[in-house]
């Protein structure tokens, strides 16, 4: 059962429930999900057209962690309404899906559900994604540092951290967030990566250098040319191109011996 906590149902669309719904809403606030998907259907038979009756069917779907319910409850609300979208819904079942996501023992779906609260700037969900800096997976605690990095002032401290985390999906998902987003400052940080032993790492590294545009870091970056690993040393030739344009004959020499 999913947390009540993590299903966010809104104030409008609580408020927008006419009496038909009342009893799906009651049993939908104490937590009884399937009673509340019963009463919005019993309600549904007689009422096949009610608005609110099929967004608390579609609510109570959600909650349940009913996906397929929650895609045929919408379709049939969307078809009885002239095939518009109700825009706050929609948002409402994001959030929610997000908040299922976060509280996910899935560390992909946790990552990935990070990810989504920080490009849409979600801050109903920006303190689920805080909690999630205290998470036992080091790759999660990482994608989380990184999305508050500049919100949060713990999040520094703790991409520095995870930077040299034993995991590396971790290290570099550290190292492409901080080069991303603390950019130039960290150009020092970014080097030591450039020498991580995972070539995951090295690249990821090695990219932001170049992005940087510091000339400071062509030593490093020319020395990656004799990388053992051949992403490795593609990336390095494409940093130096970005930082050192008087050097792109040498780079397009060297990059067609590379075998």
């Amino acid at each position: 059962m999913v947390p009540r906590w993590y299903v966010f149902v809104s104030l409008f669309g609580l408020a927008a429930c006419a009496s038909r719904a009342q009893q799906a809403v009651a049993l939908y606030d104490k937590g009884d999900y399937a009673g509340a998907a019963r009463a919005a259907d019993t309600g549904l038979a007689a009422h096949p057209g009610d608005g609110d009756l099929w967004q608390m069917r579609v609510r109570a779907a959600l909650a349940q962690g009913d996906a397929a319910g929650v895609s045929r409850a919408y379709a049939t609300y969307r078809e009885r309404h002239g095939g518009d979208d109700d825009r706050d819904l929609l948002r409402e079942l994001a959030r929610a899906t997000l908040g299922q996501a976060l509280a996910s023992p899935s560390a992909r779906l946790k990552i990935a559900a990070i990810r989504a609260v920080a490009a849409a700037e979600m801050e109903s969900l920006a303190e689920a994604v805080v909690m999630r800096m205290g998470d036992d997976d080091d790759r999660v605690a990482a994608a989380a540092a990184i999305a508050v990095i500049h919100a949060d002032p713990r999040a520094p401290d703790l991409a520095e951290q995870m930077m040299h985390s034993e995991s590396a999906e971790a290290r570099r998902i550290a190292v492409d967030g901080v080069g991303q987003k603390v950019g130039k400052i960290a150009i020092s940080d970014l080097e030591a990566a450039a020498n991580d032993g995972d070539p995951r790492v090295r690249r990821t590294a090695i990219f932001w250098l170049g992005q940087s545009k510091a000339r400071d870091a062509a030593a490093t970056l020319t020395a990656h040319l004799r990388d053992p690993d051949e992403a490795v040393r593609a990336a390095a030739g494409t940093a130096l191109a970005a930082i050192a344009a008087d050097r792109l004959p040498e780079l397009a020499e060297a990059a067609i011996g590379d075998p």
